[in-house]
């Protein structure tokens, strides 16, 4: 049996400083803490099974935390701005359309929020009126509906550490796996399968 290729993306998001300035509270007052670290365990994680620096791209802010491992030297996408966000999606549907039989791992940390009971997630440069309305929002569902149509040739696998991860239904051809004990749920730890279990193969380069 062929090993397969394998892709990542992997966000982290601790800097929303673009969203207090929006709302005009201090700076650092909406900062998470721990999503950039997030990030480097994720990226720790696709490394497990092989995915090669060369089929990763890793989006953190703020890119000089303290937290930020030296291990995504090399493989920096910038910032994680929606539209740096988006590229790094659209980088990773490019690649599985190029590649049949591909395993992708797309993981996010930060903030999330609910729009319509639909999951939003949300970039470093997000902002929001002061009726609530967001901005550089991106929709979960929309990114969920484009991987499905990678997804019958591919295993893509996703996962959110966010509030409103309960928001993410089973739309879109995904398969939830909900937290299964009340620890779990509050910890905010979402597994988004887009296709089938995760595979247990090593990966090759592109």
């Amino acid at each position: 049996m062929s090993t397969p290729v394998c892709f990542a993306v992997i966000v982290g998001v601790d800097d929303y400083r673009a969203f207090d300035a929006s709302l005009g509270k201090p700076a650092g007052t909406s900062d998470l803490r721990g999503s950039v670290n997030d990030a480097g365990l994720y990226l720790r994680l696709a490394r497990k099974p092989g995915v090669p620096d060369e089929n990763t791209r890793a989006l953190v802010a703020p890119a000089n935390s303290a937290a930020r491992p030296a291990l995504f030297d090399g493989i920096d996408g910038g910032a994680p701005t929606q539209t740096n966000m988006q590229a790094a999606f659209d980088w990773l549907i490019e690649s599985l359309k190029a590649n049949p039989g591909t395993q992708a791992i797309l993981t996010y940390s930060g903030h999330g929020d609910s729009d319509d009971d639909n999951l939003v997630i949300c970039p470093t440069d997000m902002t929001a009126d002061k009726d609530g309305s967001l901005h550089n929002q991106i929709e979960l569902g929309g990114l969920g509906g484009t991987l499905n149509g990678v997804a019958s040739s591919n295993l893509i696998t996703i996962f959110l550490d966010c509030c409103h991860a309960r928001d993410a239904d089973d739309g879109n051809g995904m398969r939830v796996l909900r937290p299964a004990t009340r620890t779990q749920a509050k910890n905010r730890q979402m597994v988004i399968p887009c296709s089938r279990p995760v595979a247990r193969r090593r990966c090759r380069r592109r």
